[in-house]
């Protein structure tokens, strides 16, 4: 099974619960991350619920976030520059290594993020998470720590990720216990994955297979074949894929420049007002889906999740027809479904409906 546009790994994960062989793309290095968090998690649950160093994580995380908590109930201020309890020494393995030399961060940004001791307590828990040794531990609690970054920000209430991507600063402090925040998303992973053990058994140990590169390039598929691509291409002017992790990219710059991602992703809402951005949009997807059918083997399924809307929908029927013109392919289903707003703004980002098309390749 091949995700040429895996995202987040949904794909990639179900792919193996089925027994099957996993093969994921994508352009944003922070997707390639979580996915290869989520693979591992599914195949090597043991990493995660067999862990001393998670269990000296959650001692630690919880004693801190109890402190803290403590704090607030003893009506400590928490303006900027107010009293910060110092964390307890023997809770860390070399303290003054807190803030290491190599965490290249960029502060000025994260500090317009958020309140000040909530910033402080982001630096303990990234501080915490990179001493880590084992490799697959140090990238799942790095994907926890990138999930609660949005809740943690001193915007007011639960603001949707254009907030983020577009650059809207909070216009004021507030704080927010990240201390709270990363021990209870651990917990209930860790609650999850055991209820998910039975399941998990059936997965295949085969090594997930990511690439971080363009689909449109030819180069990032060699000479692979698969049995079955399923994906969800960018929707034009929807989602911008890459500025979604703006606060990520903060935390973690040895992943790689959003910036530059955003340039090269195929559809990124921030790029709409373009002139050519639905020609763009179209000669990026058609390259993408003839170095998937190119990829499939004979027999071979692929199945489309593609919008439906006023505005997607001529391209998006430019691009079907696109795929009907290779050679030896031929639509054999079409499901429509309505979609859930709060996935893109602005009004749904003008998407109606969704419609997942499968195709079937024939033989030479």
């Amino acid at each position: 099974m091949c995700d040429p546009f895996c995202g987040s790994g949904t794909t990639l994960v179900e792919s193996l619960l089925l027994g099957r062989r996993a093969w994921g793309i994508d352009i944003n290095p922070f997707a390639i991350g979580i996915a290869a968090a989520k693979c591992s998690l599914v195949q090597r649950p043991e990493t995660l619920l067999e862990s001393r160093e998670l269990k000296r994580v959650l001692h630690t995380t919880q004693q801190m976030m109890e402190d803290s908590e403590g704090d607030q109930r003893r009506n400590v201020k928490l303006a900027r520059g107010a009293y910060h309890r110092p964390i307890q020494r023997e809770l860390f393995e070399q303290v003054s290594s807190r803030r290491r030399p190599h965490l290249q961060l960029n502060h000025r940004e994260l500090r317009k993020w958020f309140h000040s001791h909530t910033y402080r307590q982001l630096m303990d828990i990234r501080t915490m998470v990179e001493q880590i040794s084992n490799v697959e531990l140090k990238l799942l609690l790095e994907t926890v720590f990138i999930s609660i970054l949005m809740a943690a920000s001193s915007h007011k209430g639960k603001k949707p990720y254009g907030y983020f991507a577009d650059n809207v600063v909070p216009k004021e402090e507030r704080y927010r216990n990240a201390y709270k925040l990363f021990y209870l998303r651990c917990r209930r992973l860790l609650v999850r994955v055991t209820k998910m053990l039975p399941s998990l058994t059936r997965a295949t140990r085969d090594p997930v297979v990511l690439g971080l590169g363009d689909a449109a390039s030819s180069d990032v598929w060699g000479k692979r074949q698969v049995d079955c691509v399923v994906t969800s291409p960018p929707y034009p002017g929807a989602v911008d894929y890459a500025m979604a992790f703006r606060l990520a990219s903060y935390w973690f710059p040895e992943r790689g420049d959003i910036l530059s991602v955003r340039t090269h992703e195929i559809g990124a809402r921030g790029l709409r007002r373009r002139r050519d951005s639905r020609d763009v949009y179209f000669t990026g997807m058609h390259h993408a889906f003839r170095n998937m059918i190119r990829a499939l083997r004979p027999g071979g399924l692929l199945a489309l999740v593609l919008p439906r809307g006023r505005s997607q929908t001529p391209t998006i029927d430019r691009l079907v027809r696109s795929v009907l013109s290779a050679d030896h392919v031929r639509q054999v289903a079409k499901i429509e479904r309505r979609i859930l707003k709060r996935y893109f703004v602005r009004e749904g980002g003008g998407i109606k409906s969704e419609v997942i098309l499968v195709f079937r390749k024939g033989t030479n």
